[in-house]
């Protein structure tokens, strides 16, 4: 396919009394230096960053059924993102097309196309201060039915704004009143008195005699600490969650895409992107909760790179870092040569063919020698790469797993209990979660890939594991019903495979999914939630994860979560590395026991 091109690029959005995600494109396309005719099929990729070859994929559309007719050059295209495209950060269009019925791969059109807003849309968006006074809201318009729970927090209400001459008798009565709602802290000292107590209001029959204690029986012993008191009075010890959460870096916007192992010490090593300058950082933690750690290290700093690193450890005990260099489109790696990273050798590109090296995932061979997969956005597929000796300054020739369409992205990697990898990825053609497993430890032969999950857009942020019985398990982000997945596969090979379990469906859930194996053999697995911009944490009850517990909010304070990457320390315990991207910082949260309840 020649001379492709896209003129006069028109964006509207259509707004009616229900607004939705969907928005019309219209443009001209030059085919052949002459205004094309005829059905081709278009591929949207929605972007957060304007060059070409960099930013995260925030969505993609595919237009191919019905596909799009264009006439004497004229195309329009219906759009729909998922809600969470546009949450007020500047996003850019990325278009690729091909006539219908072409075995071509889609041709990416340059430059990116910025979606901009229109005037009342960007007005819509607030609502300035004191615009809506007591004047413009008449009485008993706005009613308990109309305020979500929660809605009116203390932080609304202005000191002694509500005083008793604004509460008609009875107003507040026990029904109106949700348990534990009025807490020891929310009731300021000598604010109940003999005086505000009705007499007969306070019976022998209100107060619960198994709530309240008259004795308090042992004690707990460092590391644990007092959880409650049984009804006997005896006290309720649990571990002490040491260090979580804990800041590491705070140089700058640091801490994208984390990646953490578990060093030959018991202690935790995360590789991470510097994204104020362009460096790939690691920081080592000198114990377990990484409540210590080192100063972090910068191991590359030549251009920008250090985007989308994998860490692991190598046999001789030493970290060794796979990553996205985007200044030359190239993937790098580097050795380190102790432990700690304190020292490393030069960072080494092991493939420069176009452009490749996005998604990258490292995982230690039978051999002791590293391979790694990655997506090559350039050709749209999926690769791998095996190093010849630990620091991979010797590698085979680069393999292509998958070129079926545009697959590859979110790659993640690891060794079979027959000691040959076994990749998951995004098929972002069609929208399905796919998995490819070697027949060999170099990946120089495959069995064909499988599409394990096609229901609806699914298969991003996939992250893979091997299960105690030498089967693989895969999280993963259903992008159509914004949910948490995860699926078991039957056998070795993934060709036989559960019912996919959704983990969780709270709106906003799924993103930067990242499963590790518990002490108990039964995984677990991190993940960002956008809506509440929380690091969540879900454990499974059993090995398929047909049983999970509740999933439970780690960390809250600010937006935390993004960029997130679990291990399980020495003592069973789960610790993950995530980015703080309201103050640009590198955390990490060490859970005080196996199921990250403490």
């Amino acid at each position: 396919m020649k001379n492709i091109s896209v003129l006069l690029l028109v964006i509207t959005i259509n707004v009616y009394a229900q607004i939705d995600n969907e928005f019309t494109y219209q443009g001209e396309l030059i085919f052949n230096s002459a205004p094309a005719n005829g059905d081709f099929d278009f591929k949207f990729v929605a972007y957060d960053s304007e060059d070409d070859g960099t930013g995260n994929v925030l969505s993609t559309v595919t237009i191919d059924s019905p596909t799009i007719n264009v006439t004497d050059g004229v195309f329009t295209a219906n759009i729909n993102f998922p809600d969470d495209v546009f949450l007020g950060d500047k996003v850019w269009l990325e278009i690729n097309v091909k006539p219908n019925g072409s075995v071509n791969p889609f041709q990416k059109l340059l430059p990116r196309q910025q979606v901009t807003s229109t005037p009342y849309a960007i007005h819509a968006q607030f609502v300035s201060a004191d615009a809506i006074s007591g004047v413009e809201i008449q009485d008993g318009t706005v009613t308990a039915s109309e305020l979500a729970n929660n809605s009116v927090a203390t932080s609304k209400i202005v000191n002694n704004s509500i005083t008793d001459i604004k509460l008609a008798d009875n107003s507040v009565t026990t029904d109106k009143i949700i348990t534990d709602g009025v807490t020891f802290e929310k009731i300021a000292n000598n604010s109940i008195n003999s005086k505000r107590v009705i007499d007969g209001s306070l019976k022998a029959v209100d107060i619960d005699d198994t709530e309240i204690q008259q004795r308090i029986n042992g004690s707990c012993i460092f590391p644990e600490y007092l959880t409650s008191i049984s009804q006997a009075g005896n006290v309720v010890c649990a571990r002490m969650p040491i260090g979580a959460p804990n800041t590491l870096d705070s140089a700058g916007d640091v801490g994208r895409d984390t990646s953490i192992a578990i060093g030959v010490d018991n202690n935790p090593i995360i590789s991470y992107y510097d994204s104020s300058n362009g460096n790939l950082k690691i920081v080592k933690c000198n114990n377990p909760s990484c409540s210590t750690f080192n100063t972090p290290v910068t191991i590359d700093s030549a251009g920008f790179v250090g985007v989308h690193s994998d860490i692991a450890i190598g046999a001789d005990n030493n970290p060794i870092i796979s990553y996205y260099d985007t200044s030359n489109t190239n993937l790098k790696i580097v050795k380190c040569s102790n432990p700690s990273c304190s020292t490393f050798n030069t960072p080494i590109t092991i493939d420069s063919a176009g452009s490749v090296g996005r998604d990258t995932s490292i995982t230690i061979s039978t051999d002791g020698n590293p391979i790694i997969s990655y997506y090559a956005p350039g050709f749209d597929d999926l690769k791998t790469v095996k190093c010849n000796n630990p620091s991979c300054s010797i590698t085979n020739t680069p393999v292509t797993l998958d070129s079926a369409g545009d697959v590859g992205e979110d790659s993640s990697i690891a060794i079979g209990a027959d000691g040959n990898p076994i990749i998951s990825y995004l098929d972002s053609s069609n929208g399905n979660l796919k998995i490819v497993k070697c027949s060999n430890p170099s990946c120089s032969a495959t069995i064909t890939p499988l599409a394990i999950d096609s229901t609806g857009f699914v298969g991003e942020y996939t992250n893979i594991a091997i299960g105690s019985a030498g089967n693989p398990i895969i999280s993963y982000r259903d992008s159509t019903n914004s949910a948490l997945k995860i699926i078991k596969c039957l056998n070795q090979s993934c060709s036989a495979s559960k019912t996919p379990v959704t983990l969780d469906s709270a709106d906003g859930v799924g993103f930067h999914t990242n499963i590790a194996i518990g002490a108990d053999s039964n995984p677990i697995v991190s993940y960002y939630d956008s809506t509440n911009d929380n690091l969540k944490i879900v454990k499974c009850i059993n090995q398929s994860c047909s049983a999970f517990n509740t999933p439970v909010a780690l960390d809250t304070a600010g937006d935390v979560g993004r960029y997130n990457s679990i291990a399980i320390s020495a003592d069973g315990n789960p610790i993950i590395s995530y980015q703080d991207n309201t103050n640009g910082n590198l955390k990490v949260y060490s859970c005080g026991d196996p199921v990250c309840q403490n």
